[in-house]
């Protein structure tokens, strides 16, 4: 009987670590399939347009060297945005995250005297990283951004 206990309790680890490890999903983190699979969303405004990385690095104030950057804003009336940083190190990744916190914040104080409106999407903005990349969304929707950034992202 002792037997047959230890061989039951062998075979159910073997099936927990079978599937734990089917289940695990990888990073594959491309920044022009994200911006493209994403961009085009509907919790994204009309108003949206692609904006150069070099652009995008002067708007954040970066001063972080060889940083890639791609991604869409919104007109100046529309807080919309979709952002992606990558650099060389996690260090720097965790600067470039720092400064897109800071400056959601800022963002969120400008825009409740200018369109108030607006500020819920500023208030739900999603910032993370992800190594050495930094994802920033701005939408009407950032939990429908998260679950479609994860379907990209991890294969």
């Amino acid at each position: 009987m002792f037997r047959i206990a230890r061989k039951m309790i062998i075979l159910c680890l073997i099936v927990i670590l079978v599937l734990s490890g089917c289940s695990t999903k990888k990073l594959d983190f491309d920044m022009q399939n994200v911006v493209e699979a994403l961009s085009t969303k509907s919790y994204f405004g009309t108003d949206f347009y692609e904006v150069e990385g070099s652009a995008l690095v002067q708007m954040y104030g970066i001063e972080v060297e060889n940083v890639d950057a791609i991604g869409f804003a919104g007109s100046g009336g529309v807080a919309d945005e979709l952002s992606i940083f990558n650099v060389e190190n996690e260090a720097d990744a965790d600067t470039i995250l720092q400064i897109a916190q800071d400056r959601i914040a800022e963002r969120i104080e400008a825009y409740k005297s200018y369109k108030p409106d607006e500020v819920f999407k500023l208030e739900h903005a999603y910032v993370e990283k992800f190594g050495t990349f930094i994802v920033v969304g701005v939408c009407s929707d950032a939990d429908a951004f998260k679950k479609d950034l994860d379907a990209v992202i991890y294969k």
